[in-house]
């Protein structure tokens, strides 16, 4: 048969049954086409089949599930700790806080690594071979996580046996104290008749004395009694209410217990399975996947590494060209030069000029306090003659220097 047509059939069996189950083997059928052995084999497990012993009853059928469950185990194994293996933990981490963030005890096991796990997973393939073990232990792996659910559905399972004990024990206590007080009801129902009859025999004894005080303390204290013990029963027949009661929550417990029992059984024989096929399987396309990306990687790599090359070629191109055109210098540079020199120039024309006339102004300066300054002389020279004749014979007496002239 055609893969297609496998498809084909299957997807013809799911519309056929949209509205109920999927449809039942016929055992009859089914067990002619085996061998004679197989058929003993068959028929004899089925005489064993014994309901009334909820556990194997629960556990049926777990053999071949197992051995499939540890089969894929193995795998997971193997592949702990791997790019794929944190990949897939990676996603089951997101679906879990899609699915159920308060499920703490599920995202305790899910917890993303810790920094240095995290480093040692980007280890080379070379050293993660070297450092396997410590890898094992520390790094949260799907294997690990398939073994600490499959440890939780059989402490699950523990703590429902151990409850269910304790409701069959206590259901059990409820019935017998029942029946007890069932009987001290019945038995005080019985003494009851007796004492009205006894009252009534009072009464009328106290009649017949003419009122005596002391049958009427007697039918008094009679009665009074009566009175008390009735109310005594209505609290036992209370009791017996509150205790069957009691006895149906108990037996409804008992019920929800073996539901949920049968429930983690269901998940742990089905489910768990489920869920390590599928890991097994996420694992393996996630092995798929790093070969794909680390390609892609390589061929992204490569084609910009062309791009790059020929954008690289076309610039060493357009430069060349330009390099050949412009020869041994660029006119814009020469331009650039000239321009330096040109300016340089016209500074120092404009220095030139701005010295000259700051000279100028400095002389003339000079020249008015020179005039200001002969004055002065002349007034000393006018207030005290023989000063300004001293001073023209000294100036007349001194000897000159004669020789070539020096600069």
């Amino acid at each position: 048969m055609s893969e297609k047509a496998f498809d084909l059939n299957n997807v013809a069996t799911l519309q056929g049954n949209q509205s109920g189950s999927l449809p039942s083997i016929d055992y009859q059928a089914a067990l002619a086409s085996y061998t004679p052995d197989e058929q003993k084999e068959i028929t004899e497990l089925a005489e064993k089949i014994d309901v009334s012993e909820d556990q194997k009853v629960m556990a049926y059928g777990s053999q071949p599930l197992v051995s499939s469950f540890e089969q894929v185990g193995n795998l997971l194994k193997k592949e702990q700790g791997s790019e794929a293996d944190q990949r897939v933990m990676k996603e089951v981490r997101e679906l879990s806080n899609l699915v159920n963030e308060k499920f703490e005890d599920f995202n305790m096991i899910i917890k993303e690594p810790g920094f240095f796990e995290k480093l040692f997973l980007s280890l080379s393939s070379e050293k993660k071979k070297q450092k396997n073990k410590k890898l094992h232990e520390a790094a949260v792996t799907s294997y690990k996580l398939l073994m600490q659910l499959n440890s939780s559905y059989d402490s699950w399972l523990d703590m429902l046996r151990d409850a269910m004990f304790q409701i069959t024990s206590l259901s059990a206590s409820e019935r017998m104290n029942t029946e007890t007080l069932e009987k001290y009801i019945v038995a005080g129902y019985m003494a009851s008749s007796r004492m009205e009859q006894l009252l009534l025999e009072k009464k009328e004894q106290y009649d017949k004395s003419g009122g005596l005080v002391k049958y009427e303390q007697e039918y008094e204290d009679l009665k009074d009694g009566y009175e008390l013990f009735s109310r005594v029963l209505e609290r036992l027949e209370d009791s017996r209410f509150t205790n069957k009661l009691a006895i149906g929550e108990l037996k409804l417990t008992e019920r929800n217990n073996r539901k949920i029992q049968e429930s983690i059984y269901t998940q742990k024989k089905h489910g768990m399975l489920l869920l390590a096929q599928q890991l097994g399987i996420a694992v393996l396309d996630a092995k798929n996947r790093e070969v794909l990306e680390a390609s892609q990687s390589v061929m992204r790599l490569t084609e910009e590494l062309m791009k790059k090359v020929a954008n690289n070629i076309a610039l060493t191109a357009q430069e060349s060209k330009q390099l050949i055109q412009i020869g041994f210098y660029s006119f814009s540079a020469a331009k650039e030069s000239l321009n330096v020199i040109l300016k340089a120039f016209e500074e120092e024309k404009k220095g030139n000029e701005e010295f000259k006339a700051k000279h100028r102004a400095e002389l003339i300066e000079s020249a008015k306090m020179i005039e200001q300054l002969e004055a002065h002389i002349n007034d000393i020279k006018q207030s005290n003659p023989k000063a300004a004749a001293s001073t023209s014979q000294t100036t007349t007496d001194t000897p000159t220097v004669s020789g070539s002239l020096q600069f």
